[in-house]
């Protein structure tokens, strides 16, 4: 792993917690826009950090994000031609947590500490 990894994971952590804020407004506000809002912006950084990602050999962190955001957009756009239902508000807050979960890891070093992990111990295989 690069030395640069720790600055990739930074930026990648920035830029997740404006499509989370952006995420967070749609379920809170049931706006479909801002949803679809988060979904672009999951999408993008997916595609603006998918090949530094994939030079460190983690790009599970790229399709993770890229697939937040194709099922958020796939949500709202179901949603664009029926009501809004209870449902919906669990599967967005279900996918909120789980990216929300990552970004708090990138932030406090223990994402970065347990990706150290499974490689030492690849290595040893």
């Amino acid at each position: 792993m690069s030395d640069s990894f720790e600055e990739l994971i930074v930026s990648v952590s920035n830029d997740l917690g404006f499509a989370l804020a952006s995420l967070l407004e749609g379920i809170n506000k049931r706006k479909l826009d801002k949803i679809q809002e988060a979904s672009d912006k999951l999408i993008g950084i997916s595609s603006k950090y998918g090949g530094r990602l994939k030079a460190e050999k983690h790009s599970i962190l790229s399709f993770t994000l890229r697939d937040a955001g194709i099922e958020l957009w796939a949500r709202a756009e179901q949603i664009a031609s029926r009501n809004y239902l209870e449902d919906d508000q669990r599967y967005f807050k279900e996918i909120y947590d789980s990216l929300n979960e990552i970004k708090a890891s990138m932030d406090s070093g223990e994402y970065k500490a347990e990706l150290d992990k499974l490689r030492k111990a690849k290595l040893r295989m």
